[in-house]
């Protein structure tokens, strides 16, 4: 059983939340062994309780040059949910952006007591705004994060001690290595074409044409907004690979004119399709991120981005940034490019988790806690 609460902030500071299904039910569905099970009173007081922090979360997201000033209870002055708030309402102005309404979704998975005696709350947040840029364009962002909460009471007060963000979903077609995770800022200006990838001879002969960017933008936006941010592979035509984001990556390259490669062997660096014929299902160049930047790149002309502040509408981003954190060779993950201003960083757009024309250095900002080492590769579309 899931419940499922929204929170939204306007101009006006009004909070508005809606009513929580009663969720007894889901405070003692797949607790960990060790735990202790939670009754539907204290259930609710802890439900009511964070959703107080996600409330100030959302005020502390809007811009200060519409809100000049507001207040928050003590209590919240030094939260990390609202601090976190705070980062992310400053990298958004840094990339030439202010956020004038944000609302969050909250979806409740379970609900349990460690044996410490903290509340643990497993929930998928997703935040929605509506910034501004400074030449007065409006863009609407959003992010989903599955977070792990971990509360207690402290001097009187039910505070967030802890706040873990869980992404991490394995890559199809049998590749163990490939996770995704938020990327981490400290080498967005490395991008290095890993070995590995470039040992395929590339073809003399381009086999897909040149991508439409604006078909290329309108899908990445459409199958990431808010109708369709809870499919994990965004166009529900398509099938849900656990891990989606070459999934969708190559939707949105055959939305933008790509042609599917037909076959029958998944690991042909020649095919490209999402259901081979036969049994073999996607092909890798499809569903692998990895195998996705070498199509690109060595089938198709594909050319490297010196920094991924560089990209524009069209490109894809790529992650090394696992296994533990640290990159290893093998690209992990990636990114399509969805928007892009005069005088704007790029966004993004992208599934597992789903990311809504986000500002690329909120999406590196939000890894800095998660991970060590990460190597980036771009490509620019043709």
């Amino acid at each position: 059983m899931k419940k499922t609460a929204r929170i939204s902030l306007f101009l006006s500071l009004a909070l508005v939340s809606t009513a929580m299904m009663p969720s007894a039910a889901i405070a003692n569905q797949h607790s960990p062994t060790h735990s202790i099970p939670v009754g539907k009173k204290e259930s609710r007081a802890i439900e009511d309780s964070l959703i107080d922090f996600i409330k100030y979360h959302d005020e502390a997201l809007v811009s200060e040059r519409k809100v000049k000033a507001f207040t928050r209870p003590k209590l919240t002055q030094n939260s990390q949910i609202v601090n976190d708030a705070i980062d992310i309402r400053t990298n958004f102005e840094d990339a030439g952006f202010f956020i004038n309404q944000a609302e969050t979704d909250l979806e409740i998975h379970n609900l349990y007591k460690d044996f410490a005696g903290n509340s643990v709350i497993i929930a998928d947040i997703t935040t929605n705004v509506i910034s501004e840029s400074i030449t007065g364009e409006k863009v609407e962002s959003s992010w989903t994060d599955r977070h792990r909460y971990e509360m207690s009471i402290i001097d009187g007060e039910t505070q967030i001690i802890s706040d873990t963000i869980d992404n991490d979903l394995p890559e199809s077609s049998l590749s163990p290595q490939d996770t995704w995770v938020t990327p981490e800022p400290e080498e967005e200006a490395s991008i290095e074409v890993p070995i590995a990838l470039d040992e395929l001879p590339p073809m003399t002969i381009l086999s897909q044409p040149k991508i439409n960017t604006t078909k290329f933008a309108d899908y990445a936006t459409l199958y990431t907004g808010q109708k369709y941010q809870t499919v994990p592979q965004g166009n529900p035509s398509y099938a849900d690979l656990g891990n989606n984001c070459a999934n969708f990556a190559s939707q949105t390259l055959r939305a933008a004119g790509w042609q599917l490669k037909n076959g029958v062997n998944p690991k042909d660096a020649s095919n490209w399709h999402y259901n081979l014929s036969g049994l073999a299902g996607a092909s890798r160049t499809w569903s692998q991120a990895k195998s996705l930047y070498s199509y690109a790149k060595n089938k198709q002309g594909w050319t490297n981005v010196s920094n991924v502040y560089n990209t524009v509408v069209g490109d894809l981003i790529f992650a090394d940034w696992d296994p533990n954190g640290k990159a290893d060779g093998a690209i992990d993950h990636v990114m399509v490019v969805s928007k892009k201003l005069p005088t704007t960083y790029p966004m993004i757009s992208q599934k597992s988790p789903n990311r809504h024309n986000v500002p690329i250095n909120v999406q590196i900002d939000r890894a800095k806690s998660q991970k060590t080492k990460i190597v980036w590769y771009a490509l620019r579309h043709k």
